[in-house]
């Protein structure tokens, strides 16, 4: 069920998810680096083979291959990329371990309940931001549209 509900995630965002690639905001050896740091945690031999060889392809050495997949990522991983490298991998290892210790019906529970704050907070911050430009006040960590 967990991959049923995955897959449909992706499908609905799938141009974006493609778009990503297209978009000059992450560089590809990056988006491999990342893709491979929840290989890691998933321990998936065909992701691991295919994402590596992507991950040769875009640039990224052999022995920093090796380092991300035995989640070896704060020695020689470019600082730059640490925090998105290590994003992956507990997030990866965090719904690993959510849902192997709730079960599904409660994992998903719990991960609608976070996905829900998350967007309700920013609906909360948005109305904030909104209400602060129509007072013509500087809205905090806002930016030109809010």
């Amino acid at each position: 069920m967990l991959l049923v509900r995955d897959l449909l995630y992706v499908g609905q965002r799938f141009f974006s998810v493609i778009g990503v690639y297209f978009s000059g905001r992450i560089p590809w050896s990056m988006i491999e680096k990342t893709i491979l740091s929840v290989t890691a945690v998933n321990d998936c031999r065909y992701c691991s083979h295919f994402y590596s060889t992507l991950a040769r392809v875009s640039g990224v050495e052999q022995d920093e291959i090796n380092k991300i997949l035995s989640m070896d990522i704060g020695r020689d991983v470019d600082s730059y990329e640490t925090t998105a490298l290590s994003y992956a991998q507990h997030y990866a290892e965090a719904v690993d371990n959510l849902f192997a210790y709730y079960g599904e019906a409660k994992a998903s529970d719990i991960s609608s309940i976070v996905r829900m704050i998350l967007i309700g907070g920013l609906g909360g911050n948005t109305y904030d931001s909104f209400f602060s430009r129509l007072k013509s006040a500087k809205a905090e960590n806002g930016n030109i549209v809010l």
